[in-house]
C-alpha cells in the first residue's frame, strides 16, 4: 500500500462519513414523496459533519466540567473511638458531625476536684487547743489596741470562717455534680475542658459572694446598730457620781483618732457607730485600772495625750479594731509566718506553755501573701482548686454511632465515568434530532420518520411530566443571615427550623442590663461630707441626753450609704452570675418566644437575689429581737446591783440590766418593750424652736420618722417623705446650726440637695417604707435588654429547613435528566414495541388459519389457547433469533444491509443476555441483602409512644423539637413543713394572750426563770418557720425554673427517676442557703462577743472598790457542766419556772436556757409541745390555765420528738 495514500484515504473516509444512512424501514416512510438519492445523500453528509463537531465539542465541555468540578461525598464512619476522632478532628474539623446519643451528661462522672485551702485553716491556730489558750478572763478591762482584748475572739472568728468557707465549698461540689455538660455533638477534650472550667469558675466566683455579702450587712448592722461588744472595744459602760454623790452607770462609745481628722470631728464624730476604725495590735504593760481609765479614745498616739503610750512588742499584720471582726478583716496574719513574732505570746499568754509546743513554729514562709483575711474571705480561704476532667467517660458517655464528614472530590473518575454514560446515549439522539432538523430546514425538507415521531413524543411526555412533577420537600438554606432568617420567619412561619451551631449561649452574650437604684443611692445623703456633719449632733454618748435627738443621726445616713453599696455589689453581682449562665436552645427560637422566654428567667433570677437578700435582712432582724442585744440606743437601762465575793468577802457592784424600749420625746414615756414586742415603735418628733428636748415646750411629728429599739429598724420602718421636703430636712439643719459654728470640725458646710418626687421615674412613692425599698434590693429598674440580633449571631446557625411545594427539579434539572434518561427509554421503548408487533403478528396468523371441525366450546376453548401458548414457545426462539433492535446506522454504511441486520440480530441477543445477567445479579443482592428499615411517625401522641416503646424499646428514637423545658410544666412539688410550723403555738395571738399576764419589766423574774424568755422563744420559734417556709419555696421555684435536659423522648421511667433524684438532691440542698446566713450570723455575735440584754451571757461588773471608778468590765456567766459562755456559744442548762422561794425550780420538758435565747432554742428539742400537761404547765405559771390547746402529734412526721430546733431547721 502506497504510504502516500494513507491521509488521502483517511480524509476520504471522514468526507464520505455517514452516521445518518437510512434504515430500510425509512425508506418506505412517506411513500406519497419521492425524494432524490442524491440530495438525500448530500443531506445525510451535512447533517454527519454537523452531528460530529457538535457531538465531539459537547462531549469535551461535559467531560471537563465532570473532571473539574468539586463533588461533596458524604462519608459515614462507625465504631467511633477518641483515637478515630482525633484523627478525624484533625482530618475533617470543618465538616466533621458526631451526634451524641446523650446530649446532657452530669459531671459527677466527668468532674473530680482536688481542693486545698489556706495553710492556716488546717493549723493549730483554728484549734479549740490554741484559742482557748488565748483567753483572758480580764480582757475586757484591756486597751482596746491590745492584742490580748481580742485575740481570742479573731481566732475564734478564723476559725469559724475556715470551717464555714469549707462546708460552703463541698456544699458548692454538690452543686456543681447536678449540673451537665450539654453537648449536641461530640465535643473535643480542649472543647469540654474549656466550657467545665468555664461552669466551675461561675460557681467558684458565685459562691464567695453568699458569705461576702452576709459578713459585711452584719458589719454594718453591727456597727449601726451600736450593739456593745463584752470586750469594751466599741461601747464600755462609763461609771461616775451623780451631783449627789451616788453612782451611776452607761454606756458610751468609744472613738476612733484619726489624725488626718481634727480635734472636734474625732471628738464627736469618730465613734464606732459611725465609723469603722482599726489601728496595729500590740501588747501594752498598762494594769487593768488605767487601761481602762484610757479606754475612751483609741489608738493612744494622738497628740493631747499626756503621756505617751507605747506598746512593748507589736503583733505583726494583726489589728484591733472597734469590734473583733472589724481588726480581723484588715489583718495579714504575718505574725503566723514568723517564729519570732510567735515567741512573745508566751509572755502574754500563759496557757500557751500548757499546749502543744508546735504553734511557736509558725506557718511555712512560701504560703505567706501579705493579704487581708477579707480577702482570703473572698476566695473563700481557697488555696488551690483542681479539676480533674475525664475525658474517656464524657466520651462514652456522649457515646457517637456515627460521625459523617464531606470529603470534596475534583477528579472523580468513577462519577466522571458514570454521569457520561448516563449522558452519552440521550446526547446522541438529541443530537441527531437537531442537526437533522437544521439541515432539513437548511435544505428545506421535510423528513419525519415514524420512530423519530416516536421518539419525540416520549421525550415531549417526559419533559412535560417532569416540569409539572411537584411535590412537597424540604428546602435547605446554608448559613442564612439574619435578614434572610427573618424573612423566611415571615414566610413560613410554621415549618422553618433552624439549627444552632451553638446550642448553649452564655446570657452576657445578648443580654445587656443598666440597673438603676433608688435616686437616694446617688443624693448628697449618703456622701461622707453629709454623714460628717450630721454627726456633729449625736451627743448623746457624752451623757447630755438634753440634746440627743432621736431623728435620723449619722449613724442612719452610714446605714443607709452602706446599704447602697451593698445592693450596688449585690446587683452587679447577680449581673456577672446571670451573664456566665447559659441560655439552651436547640434551633433558633422565634424574636417572640425569645423575648416572652428572657422575661421569665430575667424576672425569675432577679426575684430570687431579692429573696435571699430579704431573707437574710429578715434573719439577722429576727435573732436581734431574740437575744435583745445591748446597744447603746437603750433597748434596756443599767443599773447597780450588789454583789458579796465568795473568795476574799470584799464588795464589789454587779450591774443589771433592765428591758425598756423607745421613749415618745412628746410623753416622755414608753409605750412598748422591746424584749417583749417585735413592733415596738414610737414617732419621731421634733423639739419647736430649740435644740434641748429636756426644756422644749411644744413638739411637731416628723414625717415619716419613726424610732424603734434599734437604729436598723428604725431607718427600715421610716419612710423617706422627709428627704423629700426642705422644710423637714430644716429641722436637721437646726441641730446641725447649733453645733457647727461652735466647733472646728474641719468640714466643708453644704446645703443638701433634696430628693425629687417623680412617679414618672420611680416606683416608689414619697411614703413607701425604707423595708420595702430595701426588700426590692433599692431597685428601681432592672433595665434589661435582649438583643435577638447579638442571639443569632451566637447560635450561628449552620442551616434552615422549611417544608414547601416545589417542582422537582429546574429547568437544567429537566434537560439533565431527559438527556440522561432519553438513551435508554428509547432502546426500551423500541424493544417492546417491536417484541409486542411480532407477537401480535404471530397470534393473528393462528387466528386466521382454517378451523377444525367443532368440538364442545369449552374443550374447544381450552384447547386453542394451549395450541397457541405451544406454538408461541416453539415460535420464541425463531423471534428471539430474528430480533434486532440495533438500526442499520448504528454500523455506519461500509456494511451491506443483509450484513447491518446481522450484525444487528448478534448486537440484540449480546444486550438481552447481559440484560438478564445483570438483572439477576441486582435482584440476587437484594434478595441476600439485609436491610434496616426506618419507620417515622410524625407527632407521634402519647399513646403511640408508649405502644412502640413495648415493641421496640431498644431501637426506638423520639427526637425532642426542645431539647430544654423548665421542671414546672411537669412537676409539682407541695411541701409539708413539721407541724410546729402550722399549729397555734406558733401565732402572734398566742404568743401576746400568753405573756399579756407576765411583768412588762422581766428583770423582775430571776435570772434563770423561764418566764423571761418565753416570749423570745416563741417568736423565735416563728420567725424560723417562716423564714424556713420562704427558703424552702424559694428553692423550690428555683428548681421548678430550671431546665429538664433532654434531646430524646424519655420514658416514664427514667424520667421518675431522673426528677426523684433531682429532688432528693435539692431537698437535701435546699436548707443549705439558711442554715450558712444563720451559721455566719450566729459566729459573728459570738465572735464579736455581743452582750445580751438577757444577762445571760455576760454581765458587767465593776471591781474596782470604792468610787469613783473608769469603768465597768464584762464576766462570763457558767452554764451546766462549767460551761462559760466566754469559750463557748451554746452552754445551756435546763429550763424551768423558780417559785418564789428562789430554791425550788418546776423543769420544763425538752427546754433549754443559755448564752443567748437563740443558743438555747436552737439546743431545745419540742417534746414540751406534745404534752397536754407540760402545756398546762407553762399556762397555769403565766398564769392563763383557763386556755385549752391540743398537743401535736407524733404520728406521720420524720422527726423525732426529741430532735432539737437545730436538727428540724438544718
Amino acid at each position: 500500500m502506497n504510504k502516500k495514500s494513507l491521509p488521502i484515504r483517511l480524509l476520504e473516509y471522514i468526507y464520505h462519513y455517514n452516521v445518518f444512512i437510512p434504515d430500510e424501514d425509512d425508506d418506505n416512510d412517506d411513500n406519497d414523496k419521492v425524494r432524490d438519492p442524491a440530495l438525500a445523500l448530500k443531506q445525510q453528509l451535512y447533517t454527519t459533519r454537523l452531528y460530529i463537531p457538535l457531538f465531539i465539542i459537547i462531549l469535551y465541555i461535559l467531560t471537563f466540567i465532570a473532571f473539574v468540578s468539586p463533588q461533596d461525598r458524604l462519608i459515614t464512619v462507625t465504631n467511633i473511638t477518641p483515637e478515630l476522632f482525633n484523627q478525624l478532628s484533625i482530618e475533617h474539623a470543618d465538616t466533621l458531625s458526631c451526634p451524641c446519643s446523650t446530649i446532657a451528661v452530669p459531671y459527677e462522672i466527668l468532674v473530680s476536684n482536688t481542693i486545698s485551702f489556706h495553710p492556716v485553716c488546717s493549723s493549730i491556730y483554728v484549734s479549740k487547743e490554741w484559742i482557748q489558750a488565748l483567753y483572758l478572763p480580764y480582757a475586757s478591762s484591756l486597751l482596746v489596741p491590745d492584742f490580748r482584748t481580742t485575740a481570742k475572739s479573731q481566732f475564734e472568728l478564723l476559725a469559724d470562717f475556715c470551717s464555714i468557707c469549707q462546708k460552703t465549698v463541698f456544699e458548692s461540689l454538690t452543686d456543681l455534680k447536678n449540673e451537665q455538660l450539654v453537648t449536641v455533638q461530640l465535643l473535643s477534650e480542649d472543647q469540654v475542658r474549656s466550657q467545665i472550667l468555664a461552669n466551675i469558675d461561675l460557681i467558684k466566683s458565685s459562691i464567695p459572694i453568699q458569705v461576702e455579702s452576709i459578713v459585711k450587712l452584719l458589719q454594718i448592722i453591727t456597727q449601726s446598730n451600736s450593739l456593745t461588744s463584752a470586750l469594751n472595744t466599741n461601747i464600755h459602760a462609763f461609771t461616775g457620781l451623780t451631783n449627789a454623790q451616788t453612782p451611776y452607770i452607761g454606756p458610751i462609745s468609744t472613738r476612733f483618732y484619726d489624725e488626718n481628722k481634727t480635734y472636734a470631728l474625732n471628738f464627736f464624730a469618730q465613734t464606732c457607730n459611725v465609723i469603722n476604725g482599726t489601728a496595729f495590735a500590740g501588747f501594752y504593760s498598762l494594769s487593768p485600772f488605767d487601761s481602762m481609765s484610757e479606754h475612751l479614745q483609741w489608738p493612744l498616739y494622738y497628740p493631747y495625750l499626756p503621756n505617751k503610750i507605747i506598746p512593748n512588742a507589736t503583733v505583726d499584720g494583726f489589728f484591733s479594731g472597734c469590734t473583733p471582726l472589724d481588726g480581723l478583716l484588715v489583718s495579714t496574719l504575718d505574725c503566723l509566718y514568723s517564729s519570732t513574732c510567735l515567741k512573745n505570746f508566751a509572755d502574754y499568754f500563759p496557757d500557751l506553755n500548757q499546749t502543744n509546743s508546735t504553734w511557736s513554729n509558725g506557718l511555712s514562709a512560701s504560703f505567706q501573701k501579705r493579704i487581708s483575711v477579707k480577702d482570703l474571705l473572698s476566695e473563700l480561704f481557697v488555696e488551690e482548686w483542681l479539676p480533674v476532667i475525664n475525658y474517656p467517660q464524657y466520651f462514652t458517655s456522649c457515646a457517637p454511632k456515627r460521625c459523617t464528614y464531606t470529603e470534596i472530590n475534583h477528579m472523580n473518575l468513577v462519577y466522571s465515568a458514570a454521569l457520561l454514560l448516563a449522558l452519552y446515549g440521550g446526547l446522541t439522539i438529541l443530537l441527531r434530532l437537531i442537526t437533522s432538523f437544521l439541515v432539513s430546514v437548511f435544505f428545506k425538507l421535510k423528513h419525519h420518520s415514524t420512530n423519530n415521531n416516536l421518539n419525540r413524543g416520549t421525550v415531549c411526555i417526559f419533559l412535560l411530566y417532569k416540569s409539572l412533577d411537584v411535590q412537597t420537600t424540604n428546602i435547605i438554606v446554608s448559613k442564612p443571615s439574619l435578614i434572610a432568617y427573618k424573612q423566611l420567619q415571615k414566610s413560613h412561619p410554621d415549618s422553618l427550623e433552624c439549627s444552632c451551631s451553638n446550642i448553649v449561649i452564655p446570657f452576657q452574650k445578648f443580654v445587656i442590663w443598666s440597673p438603676r437604684l433608688h435616686q437616694l443611692c446617688s443624693s448628697d445623703f449618703i456622701t461622707e461630707n453629709w454623714i460628717s456633719l450630721v454627726s456633729l449632733t449625736q451627743l448623746g454618748w457624752l451623757g447630755w441626753d438634753e440634746t440627743n435627738w432621736f431623728g435620723f443621726s449619722g449613724t442612719h445616713f452610714r446605714f443607709l450609704s452602706t446599704l447602697c453599696q451593698l445592693a450596688n455589689k449585690t446587683v452587679t453581682d447577680a449581673i456577672h452570675q446571670f451573664g456566665i449562665q447559659s441560655f439552651i436552645t436547640l434551633n433558633v427560637t422565634t424574636e417572640t418566644s425569645f423575648n416572652t422566654q428572657l422575661d421569665i428567667i430575667v424576672n425569675e433570677f432577679a426575684q430570687s437575689f431579692i429573696t435571699n437578700f430579704d431573707l437574710l435582712i429578715q434573719t439577722v432582724q429576727l435573732l436581734t429581737q431574740t437575744d435583745q442585744p445591748y446597744t447603746i440606743d437603750r433597748n434596756a437601762v443599767l443599773f447597780y446591783l450588789t454583789t458579796q465575793d465568795e473568795i476574799n468577802g470584799a464588795q464589789y457592784a454587779r450591774v443589771g440590766f433592765q428591758f425598756t424600749g423607745p421613749v415618745n420625746a412628746e410623753t416622755k414615756s414608753v409605750s412598748c418593750i422591746c424584749a417583749t414586742d417585735p413592733h415596738c415603735q414610737t414617732p419621731v418628733f421634733d423639739p419647736v424652736n430649740t435644740t434641748i428636748l429636756s426644756t422644749a415646750h411644744q413638739f411637731s411629728e416628723v414625717i415619716g420618722s419613726m424610732q424603734s429599739c434599734y437604729i436598723v429598724d428604725s431607718v427600715l420602718l421610716s419612710t423617706l417623705e422627709c428627704y423629700y421636703l426642705h422644710s423637714c430636712v430644716s429641722i436637721l439643719y437646726k441641730f446641725i446650726n447649733d453645733i457647727f459654728n461652735d466647733l472646728d470640725s474641719g468640714i466643708s458646710y453644704f446645703d443638701v440637695n433634696i430628693l425629687v418626687n417623680n412617679s414618672a421615674s420611680s416606683r416608689f412613692p414619697p411614703n413607701a417604707s425604707l423595708s420595702t425599698i430595701v426588700k426590692a434590693l433599692l431597685v428601681e429598674e432592672w433595665n434589661p435588654v435582649f438583643s435577638f440580633d447579638q442571639y443569632y449571631e451566637q447560635c450561628a446557625p449552620s442551616k434552615c429547613t422549611y417544608s414547601q411545594e416545589v417542582r422537582t427539579t429546574d429547568f437544567l434539572g429537566v434537560i439533565i435528566f431527559v438527556i440522561s434518561i432519553i438513551g435508554g427509554l428509547i432502546a426500551g421503548v423500541r424493544l417492546i414495541a417491536s417484541l409486542l408487533i411480532k407477537m401480535i403478528a404471530v397470534l393473528w396468523k393462528i387466528k386466521r388459519r382454517p378451523k377444525t371441525p367443532q368440538q364442545p366450546t369449552a374443550s374447544i376453548s381450552f384447547s386453542r389457547i394451549k395450541q397457541s401458548i405451544f406454538k408461541l414457545i416453539k415460535l420464541l426462539p425463531t423471534i428471539l433469533s430474528n430480533l434486532n433492535i440495533f438500526s442499520r446506522r448504528t454500523f455506519g454504511g461500509h456494511f451491506h444491509s443483509d450484513k447491518a441486520k446481522y450484525f444487528g440480530q448478534l448486537s440484540t441477543r449480546l444486550y438481552i443476555i447481559l440484560l438478564i445477567i445483570t438483572m439477576i445479579i441486582l435482584a440476587f443482592c437484594n434478595v441476600i441483602q439485609s436491610q434496616i428499615i426506618i419507620k417515622t411517625f410524625d407527632k407521634p401522641t402519647i399513646d403511640v409512644y408508649n405502644s412502640l416503646l413495648l415493641t421496640h424499646s431498644d431501637t426506638l428514637q423520639c427526637r425532642c423539637s426542645s431539647i430544654s423545658s423548665t421542671y414546672n410544666h411537669f412537676i409539682q412539688i407541695q411541701p409539708v413543713f413539721h407541724q410546729i410550723c402550722l399549729s397555734p403555738f406558733i401565732s402572734e395571738q398566742w404568743r401576746t394572750m400568753i405573756t399579756s399576764k407576765l411583768y412588762q419589766d422581766l428583770s423582775i423574774y430571776h435570772d434563770r426563770d423561764y418566764r423571761r424568755f418565753l416570749s423570745s422563744h416563741l417568736q423565735l420559734l416563728s420567725g424560723l418557720c417562716s423564714e424556713a417556709m420562704q427558703s424552702v419555696n424559694s428553692s423550690i421555684n428555683q428548681l421548678l425554673s430550671s431546665f429538664f435536659l433532654t434531646d430524646q423522648l424519655v420514658s416514664l421511667t427514667t424520667l421518675e427517676n431522673r426528677i426523684n433524684s433531682l429532688v432528693r438532691s435539692s431537698q437535701s440542698n435546699a436548707p443549705n442557703s439558711f442554715v450558712s446566713r444563720l451559721s455566719v450570723l450566729r459566729s459573728i455575735n459570738y465572735g464579736n462577743a455581743i452582750m445580751s440584754a438577757y444577762r445571760t451571757n455576760f454581765q458587767y461588773i465593776v471591781p474596782w472598790g470604792n468610787p469613783p471608778y473608769p469603768a465597768a468590765i464584762t464576766q462570763a456567766l457558767i452554764y451546766h457542766d462549767e460551761c462559760s459562755c466566754s469559750l463557748n456559744m451554746n452552754c445551756t442548762t435546763q429550763a424551768g419556772f423558780i417559785l418564789d422561794d428562789l430554791s425550788t425550780i418546776i423543769p420544763i420538758n425538752g427546754l433549754k436556757i443559755g448564752c443567748t435565747p437563740s443558743e438555747a432554742l436552737f439546743s431545745s428539742t419540742l417534746e414540751c409541745f406534745y404534752n397536754i400537761s407540760c402545756i398546762n404547765l407553762i399556762l397555769e405559771f403565766v398564769d392563763n390555765d383557763n386556755m385549752l390547746y391540743s398537743p401535736l402529734s407524733s404520728n406521720n412526721s420524720r422527726f423525732s420528738i426529741n430532735s432539737t430546733v437545730l436538727d428540724l431547721i438544718t
